[in-house]
């Protein structure tokens, strides 16, 4: 996961950051699973979840929230069909348990470009996982995504 470090060759004209609070959804649904420390609802255990579920149809076109090059895109384990975009200034977006990936390494995409399709994947449940990072270290992805138009 060193391509997620913080370092990278992405090349976005506009930096991330400034579309802090407005970037678009990465999927049509509603966050089923949300950031961060989770409690188990029947052990008492803990968990941190470092993005979000998105919960959408199987097929639902996926999208890149920011323009950027692809920095990885096949299958991983524990996360099934993957996706990662490298936006420039140590920032990262994360798409896994997706159905079928239609970028390949090296490409650059545009914001809103189809990057794939949600699930099913052979390990994992339907839906959409997406993280935000920056420098590595996972962000929630809420404060990054607008609040309305998903």
């Amino acid at each position: 996961r060193e391509m997620l470090q913080g370092g990278g060759t992405g090349d976005a004209s506009v930096p991330m950051a400034v579309f802090r609070g407005a970037l678009r959804w990465p999927a049509d649904g509603r966050i089923s699973s949300g950031f961060g420390r989770k409690k188990h609802p029947r052990f008492d255990t803990y968990t941190i979840q470092n993005g979000v579920e998105i919960e959408v149809p199987d097929g639902s076109p996926v999208v890149s929230v920011h323009e950027g090059q692809v920095a990885f895109a096949e299958r991983f384990k524990g996360y099934g069909l993957m996706v990662a975009v490298d936006h420039g200034s140590k920032h990262h977006t994360v798409y896994a348990h997706l159905g079928e990936i239609a970028v390949k390494v090296g490409d650059h995409v545009a914001a809103g470009q189809s990057i794939g399709t949600a699930g099913p994947s052979d390990e994992e449940s339907s839906g959409l996982y997406f993280e935000v990072r920056f420098q590595g270290h996972p962000e929630d992805p809420a404060d990054w995504l607008t609040r309305s138009g998903h």
